[in-house]
């Protein structure tokens, strides 16, 4: 037939075409019966083996967890989570020092303001502890710019087994509560005051009448200590107190080498002394000249900033002094009428020990 293309020939020569009339358009009714031995017959396939014929299937999300026991019983002797941990003491090491790490040393050991310990530090406060009160002694920090100044206090710990320990500086502020630590500190027992039962007074005595700034206490005790007074009264205090931690900081150990006494009604007992010939002279702005010379036995009374001396003492003493202005360079009036009573004290001191 003229117009018709000749049947395109097949590209798998072994592939017979059916008839025609056969042919619906659907590859379904194809011959796919082996042939012999042709290499293109379909094998049989065999069944997979499962890789684990045993396993169980997954448990579904809503059933509980399968339980996880140990295949095998746990030891009597191993303490549980919820215990706390077991205790490990430290094996005595004969004569030598316990110098301890920070991580032995719980975080409250910084903070030695606490019980029947106070924190002292500055190199002449704490060597003065050493000089006159070393059972006092607890325990000591140092940094490594202050360890030749406190070798013998070191060496002295070590043999007494006082626990020492070197920190950096950044710790040591830290430890000593203050910047201005001069790289050494010490937990030691306070000062306590003494009771006046029985204490004859001899030579110049210091009678505090509501002095309650403490870092005026510290540097009236300094004083005291560099003229060397016989004694010093803290009124208003009980025997047995402690002595206020900051005036015994800033004493920079003055108070070390005091005879402290506390008297809790300070009028009477300078009433009883002034009867048994003990000269009591208050020390207040307004009043008379120092004499040029100091009476014996003396004792000197100081109020406090703001009030002064009290209205009992007052009538107590002998006489009332005071340390008056000098004019300034033109003639004029002072610009400052009164003092500091650490340094009305000091120039009292100064005049009765020297005078």
């Amino acid at each position: 037939m003229t117009g018709q293309k000749p049947p395109r020939p097949s590209l798998n020569p072994r592939r017979k075409k059916p008839p025609a009339g056969e042919q619906s358009g659907s590859r379904a009714q194809e011959d796919r019966s082996p042939r012999g031995d042709s290499p293109y017959r379909e094998r049989s396939r065999p069944e997979r083996a499962k890789p684990f014929p045993n396993r169980e299937k997954s448990p579904r999300r809503d059933s509980p967890p399968p339980s996880r026991a140990r295949p095998y019983p746990a030891r009597e002797d191993s303490p549980r989570r919820d215990s706390p941990p077991p205790t490990r003491s430290r094996p005595p090491v004969g004569d030598s020092p316990r110098r301890e790490s920070a991580e032995s040393l719980p975080p409250q050991e910084f903070t030695l303001d606490a019980g029947d310990t106070q924190t002292l530090f500055g190199q002449k406060a704490c060597l003065a502890v050493f000089r006159h009160r070393p059972e006092a002694i607890v325990r000591v920090y140092h940094t490594a710019v202050a360890r030749k100044v406190a070798a013998p206090l070191l060496s002295w710990a070590a043999a007494q087994h006082i626990p020492y320990r070197e920190l950096p500086p950044e710790d040591m502020v830290r430890a000593a509560g203050s910047p201005h630590h001069e790289g050494l500190a010490l937990a030691a027992r306070p000062l306590r005051l003494a009771p006046l039962d029985g204490v004859t007074p001899e030579g110049v005595w210091l009678a505090l009448d509501g002095v309650e700034n403490p870092y005026n206490q510290g540097a009236i005790l300094r004083t005291a200590a560099f003229f060397g007074l016989n004694g010093v009264i803290i009124g208003g205090a009980r025997p047995g107190d402690k002595l206020n931690a900051a005036a015994w900081r800033s004493s920079e150990g003055g108070a070390e080498g005091l005879a402290l006494y506390g008297e809790q009604v300070l009028s009477l007992r300078l009433a009883q002394w002034r009867k048994e010939g003990v000269f009591v002279a208050g020390l207040e702005t307004g009043g008379k000249p120092l004499p040029g010379t100091p009476p014996g036995p003396l004792v000197l009374a100081l109020g406090s900033e703001a009030q002064g001396l009290s209205t009992a003492l007052r009538k107590t003493c002998s006489e009332v002094w005071g340390i008056a202005p000098l004019p300034s360079p033109e003639g004029g009036p002072a610009a400052v009428t009164s003092l500091n009573v650490s340094v009305a004290a000091a120039i009292a001191m100064a005049w009765a020990r020297r005078g």
